[in-house]
């Protein structure tokens, strides 16, 4: 009986162990602000806008005029060069050679930030970096670039402290987390890397959210809150109040022009 009534004890001293560690409200929270990534508006441009500079400008534009920090670009292969488009606009895909060079793209906006989606081309970012040279800026650490796991790593080598991630690797980060965060240390899989947290996975994402955010800032590690699992971003008003009050990460929006004027007001 005492055997069995140590290890009662000690169950319980355990639970309460884990629980102290991934408290969070014990934990400081994060300094900083919101990030809202815009993905995507309900008064960008239709999917069957036509692809052209005019188009890509002006989409934009109502994005960021709709509260958006970032906006999610493409740069995408058009001919024997690359082109910034919308991944959106279904057009695009058959026809990019009417869009923005990254030079034009850097041009218009000198001073705003962006999610550059360059996939597994290296080429792209490269490009894309050249674009900047060519239009007098550095593709500096204001600008994010998403990427395959191989063209990330080149991005964060040519350009220090670059904000570069790609999804495969986030996702395995969360995961990894989920099985071991209770322990109070980050995986190796996310330092330096990216966490995609979905809104409905908050409550298993140990000591969330100041905790988890005081562990990710440690090392070096960026968050996004997305919208449920397998749904994309945040798109509806109604999913607005699931944003924790002191969240100081990026949160990916499908319709900024109903998150953003909401969430920001």
């Amino acid at each position: 009986m005492r055997v069995w009534a140590t290890v009662h004890w000690l169950i319980i001293a355990g639970i309460i162990v884990v629980s102290l560690i991934n408290a969070s409200w014990i934990a400081p929270v994060q300094r900083g602000a919101l990030d809202l990534i815009a993905a995507g508006s309900a008064r960008g441009a239709a999917a069957n806008a036509q692809c052209d500079s005019s188009t890509i400008f002006g989409a934009v534009d109502r994005m960021f005029l709709d509260r958006a920090d970032r906006v999610v670009v493409s740069v995408r292969r058009a001919g024997d060069e690359f082109r910034i488009v919308l991944p959106k606009i279904t057009s695009c895909i058959e026809d990019a050679s009417a869009a923005p060079t990254p030079e034009r793209f850097a041009r218009q906006y000198p001073r705003r930030r962006f999610v550059f989606d360059v996939g597994g081309d290296g080429r792209a970012f490269d490009a894309l970096a050249k674009g900047f040279a060519a239009a007098g800026q550095a593709l500096d650490a204001r600008q994010a670039v998403m990427a395959s796991a191989e063209v990330a790593a080149k991005a964060r080598a040519a350009v220090p402290g670059i904000w570069a991630f790609d999804l495969a690797a986030a996702r395995s980060c969360t995961d990894e987390y989920r099985w071991t965060g209770w322990t109070g240390f980050v995986p190796a899989a996310c330092k330096g890397q990216t966490a995609l947290i979905p809104l409905d996975a908050q409550w298993s994402t140990w000591g969330w959210p100041n905790r988890f955010l005081t562990r990710m800032a440690s090392a070096n590690t960026r968050t996004i809150l997305t919208g449920p699992a397998d749904s994309g971003g945040v798109t509806v008003v109604e999913q607005i109040p699931e944003i924790p009050r002191d969240f100081k990460g990026s949160v990916w929006v499908e319709d900024i022009s109903a998150i953003g004027p909401a969430l920001r007001n």
